[in-house]
């Protein structure tokens, strides 16, 4: 072979070899094998979580360039209707000098800032973990869209103009609006985690009976029932209902008279010792004249065991028998403040001098059979905003809002034949903007009625919205 010969050979395997090894660089990078890149991206993650419970998301910094990330300023946007934002950590990794995160920065927004002047950080670099509660039904998708506004390096380099964003998401799943335990929390509720759920009955075992120590207010639920609960634990109701049976106790025998384990209350079997105010263990306080599920165990919150070994959870399995400051009195203020009562909601927003803005009113966390029937008033100041327009919700039959029932309140009544549980949206309200910019206007909610398809009573709380105009 010829030295040109010779050559041309060469420089054809060369170049093959080239185009190989180009490949498989190429290959490696597209498995995510090889890491980094020429371009800073910021990037938010997606995740999904049952409706009522709570789904956290990283926002992080990838390829930072040298000499480092020096300031950062990232909004996150998101949908109220499907996410609502309930806590934040800056800095998860805490390699950033100084942090901050920001959930009520302004509606439907979170502000994630820092500064870290000095040493700066390359690479990738977790920016904050967002946690959200997912109020939407199932199916509904919130997208979690960026804003970086800031970024700059440590040496002034304005890394911004150079930079990729890439958003994420929040979807929500359906989950069981039962209670399984009996205990006034739904399954969807006591589902929830994540800091401060607990408020809101999560953190909980869905078939526990003996961790949410709502019980019947003696006396004043005249007629009522051990069941008769207002699902929400408060001084007033709960810890002095305790209280009144404060002291009282009863002795079992190993087993009763048809030779099984003797639970507290059984009938001929349990010998009652009255409290200093005269109060026995199975005193019918509440006037159910339910001799066989004695009052007692309502009030005997005490950490439980299956005392009557029929394996299914319900209220003996909370009870020893005897009802102490100690052991049930601090249990109850343990958790006061917490509320597993459905809630009406509407919304918030900002809207510009003399244009429109739909906010919705929401009712959420209703238990199963659903919700039947509510009347809700929403007060506004004229001064302020005018109601213009609005829209029922799909998961009622019927839905009517009254844009002048009042000249300062709307009112929208929603029926359902069958029940509607969970979550739900009532109605869609247009308001215009009629004040001046820097003026706001609560929009006060006032539930009328709120019951379920049979009737009765829901108990529920009420959570107000705000319009501002905007300079």
């Amino acid at each position: 072979m010829s030295y040109i010969a010779r050559q041309k050979a060469w420089l054809c395997a060369a170049t093959v070899t080239l185009a190989v090894a180009c490949l498989g660089v190429w290959l490696l990078a597209s498995d995510g094998l090889v890491h980094g890149s020429d371009t800073t991206t910021i990037q938010i993650g997606s995740g999904e979580a049952e409706s009522y419970t709570n789904v956290t998301v990283r926002l992080e910094a990838l390829d930072l360039p040298a000499p480092g990330l020096g300031s950062y300023v990232v909004n996150v946007h998101y949908d109220s209707s499907v996410g609502d934002p309930v806590d934040c950590v800056p800095d998860p990794g805490d390699v950033i000098d100084t942090s901050f995160c920001n959930t009520d920065y302004a509606p439907e927004v979170v502000r994630c800032s820092g500064f870290d002047p000095e040493e700066g950080l390359t690479g990738q670099v977790a920016l904050c973990d967002i946690t959200f509660h997912c109020v939407g039904e199932q199916g509904e998708c919130s997208d979690l869209s960026l804003n970086v506004s800031e970024l700059y390096a440590t040496d002034g380099t304005d890394i911004l103009p150079d930079v990729q964003q890439q958003d994420g998401s929040v979807c929500c799943m359906s989950c069981s609006w039962s209670d399984t335990d009996g205990d006034s929390c739904t399954d969807c509720q006591e589902g929830q985690t994540g800091p401060g759920a607990e408020l809101r009955g999560g953190n909980r075992d869905p078939g526990n009976p003996c961790d949410f120590y709502d019980v019947p207010v003696p006396i004043l639920h005249s007629g009522g029932t051990l069941a008769d609960r207002d699902k929400a634990i408060t001084i007033i109701g709960d810890l002095l209902a305790v209280l009144t049976y404060g002291g009282a106790s009863q002795t079992c025998p190993a087993t009763d008279t048809c030779g099984t384990a003797a639970p507290p209350n059984s009938p001929g079997c349990c010998t009652d010792n009255a409290n200093g105010n005269g109060i026995d263990y199975d005193e019918d306080m509440d006037g159910d004249t339910l001799d066989t599920l004695a009052d007692g165990l309502a009030y005997d919150r005490s950490p439980g065991v299956d005392l009557d070994g029929d394996t299914i959870p319900d209220l003996s399995d909370c009870a020893d028998g005897s009802i102490t400051i100690i052991e049930d009195l601090l249990l109850v203020l343990a958790q006061a403040g917490h509320s597993c009562q459905a809630v009406v909601r509407m919304g918030s927003g900002d809207v510009p001098p003399g244009e429109s803005i739909t906010v919705p009113l929401e009712a959420l966390a209703v238990a199963e059979p659903g919700l039947g029937a509510a009347t809700v008033d929403i007060g506004y100041d004229p001064d302020v905003v005018d109601p213009t327009d609005w829209s029922g919700g799909p998961n009622f039959d019927m839905v009517q809002c009254s844009l002048d029932y009042t000249p300062n309140i709307v009112r929208c009544t929603a029926i359902s034949a069958t029940g509607a549980p969970g979550n739900s949206l009532v109605a869609d309200i247009t308001f215009q903007a009629v004040g001046q910019a820097g003026q706001c206007s609560v929009l006060d909610v006032a539930v009328v009625t709120f019951t379920d398809p049979d009737g009765n009573p829901i108990p529920v709380a009420a959570e107000d919205g705000r319009i501002c105009i905007t300079p």
